[in-house]
């Protein structure tokens, strides 16, 4: 329990929600309430709580565990799930460590047991507003340096990208599992970053785990931990973690994750997972490969990242901001691009998506010798018109980039992983996979 003799002034006044079913104590906490310039609301009933929690901002609601019509604990869950920015305080009228070990697992920042000492409740009302008031001036400030870090390929101002942006922004709401879903290199992970920065578990870490690259067992231990060290998903922070290729998990690890997850369902978990994948887990379901219920467990809230070939109007912006990334690697870079090379951008289907795009930049600002890009120096793969055709391409301009990228890093394979933005593990598998190809 935190040590209620450290006075902490927060910088604003924090607004209480008393519910609880007896009049005379509601009474006797509002106007103690009033009395320190606490904004103040009573609620006798679960109904009525949620009526004022939808209409005004409560920084903390004092909630009695004993209520008629739904137990405290139900309406615990209910409010860390809908409300999250709010802390909850549990009332009881015992000291039942049982119940309060209970009201902890489900979220509350702590409890108090009657009869009150209302010092203490108000130092602790104090306390758990600044907390909650810090952690979103932490936010604040994180989303600040990014926004001056620059641009994400989350950048654009077409129609598609702006509706992919709220859906990301609805789903940082929730604490639900999640599903993104897209081709290869429409900027997946950096959708599962977004979603983690724009929720509440911002200051919570952001881990990944790429599901095709690990053994199973590997993959088991990362994921659930051993005895000497815990898994990623039981973490004691509040942060997210997004499981690349998740359509990859081995079937004995799918039923555990299953578990898992339906177990955290009715707690607030310190983890909260988000899945990536390159299409539809329909398929894999159908061919036996994924469980289905863990399928409907993670497309409860899915996010469809779009093609770049579907938001036309954000090819150009992109280019710009590869561009100016690629240039400030090199001395003497070309100075812009020609108009031919734009046209060249916008007429052509990027079967890799903005992943190619950035390799196409990358390689015209290399090999450029004029004072601008022009279309010559971009050397696109040709295309076919068919989904086969365009899915080779992709294959063969990530494997040109990655060979190309090895040799100006002079073989040394850990330099050219950094340039390419990938971890060693997974160049060491792309050069075995090409390896086997001959």
């Amino acid at each position: 329990m935190l040590n209620p003799e450290v006075k902490t002034v927060p910088e604003r006044i924090p607004s209480v929600l008393i519910v609880d079913d007896e009049p005379r104590l509601c009474a006797l906490l509002q106007k103690e309430f009033e009395r320190k310039g606490f904004p103040v609301h009573a609620a006798g009933e679960a109904w009525r709580a949620f009526d004022i929690l939808g209409k005004q901002r409560i920084d903390v609601a004092l909630l009695d565990i004993v209520l008629p019509g739904e137990d405290g604990i139900s309406i615990l869950r209910r409010i860390r799930a809908a409300h999250p920015a709010t802390q909850v305080i549990m009332l009881t009228g015992n000291a039942s460590v049982g119940t309060a070990v209970q009201a902890m697992k489900f979220g509350a920042y702590d409890y108090l047991s009657k009869p009150y000492d209302l010092s203490k409740l108000i130092r602790l009302i104090e306390h758990a507003h600044e907390e909650a008031r810090v952690r979103r001036q932490n936010r604040s400030l994180r989303l600040e340096l990014a926004s001056r870090m620059g641009p994400t390929e989350l950048i654009g101002p077409s129609p598609a990208l702006a509706r992919t942006r709220d859906s990301l922004r609805r789903a940082a709401e929730s604490d639900s599992p999640m599903l993104i879903e897209g081709e290869l290199g429409t900027g997946k992970e950096l959708a599962a970053r977004f979603v983690h920065r724009e929720s509440l578990r911002a200051d919570g870490p952001f881990l990944a785990a790429d599901c095709d690259l690990e053994t199973e067992a590997a993959l088991e231990r990362l994921l659930f931990g051993s005895p000497e060290q815990p898994g990623m998903l039981l973490a004691r922070e509040d942060g997210v973690v997004m499981l690349s290729s998740v359509e990859r998990i081995p079937l004995t690890l799918q039923q555990r994750l299953l578990s898992h997850l339906q177990e955290t369902a009715t707690s607030l978990a310190p983890m909260r997972v988000i899945g990536v994948s390159r299409g539809d887990l329909s398929d894999p379901v159908r061919e036996g490969r994924f469980l289905e219920e863990l399928r409907d467990v993670f497309t409860v809230l899915r996010v469809r990242m779009p093609a770049l070939r579907e938001r036309a109007e954000d090819i150009l912006p992109l280019a710009e901001l590869f561009f100016e990334k690629h240039r400030q690697l090199r001395e003497n870079p070309p100075a812009g691009l020609a108009a031919c090379a734009k046209r060249r951008l916008q007429s052509y289907p990027w079967p890799g998506n903005a992943r190619q795009l950035s390799a196409a930049l990358e390689r015209a600002v290399l090999l450029c010798e004029e004072r601008l890009v022009r279309a010559s120096d971009l050397s696109l793969p040709r295309v076919g018109t068919g989904v086969e055709a365009g899915a080779h391409s992709l294959e063969s301009v990530e494997r040109t980039h990655i060979l190309a990228t090895l040799a100006k890093a002079g073989g040394r394979k850990s330099k050219a992983a950094a340039m390419l933005g990938i971890d060693s593990k997974t160049l060491y598998n792309r050069l075995a996979q090409y390896d086997g190809e001959h």
